[in-house]
């Protein structure tokens, strides 16, 4: 039973904290979301995938700056679509609105630092030209707050983190019951074979000995 409250409790605290993380971080996701897909239903959807494949039960949490790498990394793997103009965006965004380092841009979008260099020289580029019209879209993304789904998406997701991980604990604490029961039946087992053995010497040494009639007649 202790083990089971320890593993229901330390559950319930990671999810806690994940949860509390993924609401910090709600419109950082989108934008980053919406500057790859160009579609609010998209963005929303894949908001949500990222926060149900980012939680990761029993790891060590993380919090503020290495949360913020982890989970935007896991999003940019989730669904998103590897165009160069939006890797140029995503780049641009991270550096100068997320306030990034070239190395956590690399390993968020698992790229070497010369193309995040590369990318945010073509942004640039392109911004002062205007010839793919970034400047535009890095000005409405700046301009916009959120959408008015974000929060259900959110919730969705995090709903959806909370059922599986429930699932996953009570498959944890039953394996713990079954391995108790099994060890304790095994421990019964050994325990009443020992006694058996243990019994059948002790009846040999009783018959070996000759009895009080026997010494009698022997004398």
């Amino acid at each position: 039973m202790p083990a089971e409250i320890l593993i229901k409790g330390y559950e319930i605290l990671r999810e806690s904290e994940y949860s509390q993380n993924i609401r910090t971080e709600k419109e950082y996701l989108y934008r980053i979301a919406y500057i790859y897909l160009g579609d609010e239903t998209a963005a929303l959807d894949t908001v949500r995938k990222t926060i149900i494949q980012g939680y990761c039960p029993g790891g060590k949490p993380e919090d503020g700056h290495g949360f913020r790498l982890e989970i935007a990394r896991v999003l940019l793997q989730t669904g998103t679509v590897n165009q160069k103009p939006n890797r140029y965006l995503t780049a641009l965004y991270l550096k100068h609105m997320a306030g990034m380092e070239i190395a956590d841009i690399a390993y968020t979008m698992d790229i070497p630092e010369g193309a995040v260099r590369s990318y945010l020289h073509r942004a640039k580029e392109e911004m002062s030209q205007d010839t793919a019209g970034i400047g535009r879209e890095v000005r409405l993304l700046c301009s916009e707050g959120k959408s008015d789904h974000l929060d259900d998406a959110v919730s969705d997701g995090l709903r959806e983190v909370h059922w599986r991980n429930g699932a996953r604990t009570r498959k944890r604490i039953l394996k713990i019951c079954v391995s108790g029961v099994i060890a304790a039946a095994l421990t019964v087992l050994i325990a009443g074979s020992l006694l058996s053995v243990r019994q059948g010497q002790d009846g040999g040494e009783i018959s070996a000995q000759p009895t009080a009639v026997e010494a009698a007649e022997e004398e």
